[in-house]
């Protein structure tokens, strides 16, 4: 169950898992929090469609929602699950206290 505030994304290509990221409106906070722990984070990727090479006048609300409130969270096959229980029990924890 996803605490309030948050909604975890799971970036699929083909048949593997290309990222593991939350949106989350306390972004900064967030990152911050899990840092003091230990668990790095980062932004997700700014919204392209603002660059000027990529000029439109096409809007793209998600782009613009994902590039200020998404982090992408540790992941990864290396990852160990111990590692990937820890940050979601730290998650949880901040969550409570915000």
């Amino acid at each position: 169950m996803e605490p309030p505030g948050f909604r975890v994304l799971i970036a699929k290509t083909h048949h593997f898992s290309t990222g593991c990221f939350v949106l989350c409106k306390k972004r900064a906070l967030i990152i911050n929090e899990l840092a003091k722990k230990g668990i790095q984070t980062r932004p997700y990727y700014p919204n392209l469609s603002l660059a000027p090479q990529f000029k439109t006048d096409k809007r793209f609300p998600f782009s613009k929602k994902h590039s200020l409130e998404s982090l992408f969270l540790p992941c990864g096959p290396s990852q160990p699950i111990e590692n990937v229980q820890r940050t979601i029990n730290e998650l949880k924890s901040i969550c409570e206290k915000i």
